[in-house]
């Protein structure tokens, strides 16, 4: 679980550098057109920011469910609810 938040943070910290890079040398004459291609050109990495955030949920529940088999306590909520909900209203 480490590894995946460490990816994560480099993740999110290559989206921020790529978006601010695209953001500033878009030829969009308005903020919002600014905003369209820096999204636009950040998309992968954005999906990859939702994969890995997934993935930490995913291995949180294993862990969770480990604990509560193991020494019956009651699981705790994930650290990205906002993924699950989007996972489940898809």
């Amino acid at each position: 679980m480490s590894a995946e938040y460490t990816d994560l943070a480099t993740t999110m910290a290559d989206h921020q550098q790529d978006y601010l890079q695209a953001y500033s040398t878009s030829p969009g004459s308005s903020v919002a057109a600014k905003n369209r291609d820096a999204e636009y050109y950040t998309t992968d990495l954005s999906r990859q920011i939702m994969e890995r955030r997934a993935q930490i949920n995913s291995l949180v529940l294993v862990r969770d469910l480990i604990v509560f088999i193991l020494l019956e306590r009651q699981p705790g909520p994930v650290p990205f609810p906002d993924i699950n909900h989007a996972l489940t209203t898809s």
